[in-house]
């Protein structure tokens, strides 16, 4: 498995253009070897919303169609 934190780097300029929201979430924990502080960071560096879960995530982009949605 590539190391997440190279990966990020490799991968962010691909949605640097990109004018929808993003959201993600981190799965793993303060003892993991990829460092998630650092991945978190570079994600929130690269204009992403990070969460604490997947039911976070998805509530939030449900909050984010529904208001879309009555704009209209």
């Amino acid at each position: 498995v590539e190391n997440p934190t190279k990966m990020l780097r490799k991968y962010a300029s691909y949605f640097d253009h990109y004018e929808g929201v993003k959201i993600a979430n981190i799965c793993g924990s303060l003892e993991d070897p990829q460092d998630v502080p650092a991945c978190e960071q570079m994600l929130r560096d690269a204009g992403v919303i990070v969460t604490r879960s997947n039911y976070e995530s998805t509530k939030l982009a449900s909050a984010f169609l529904a208001a879309l949605e009555e704009r209209g």
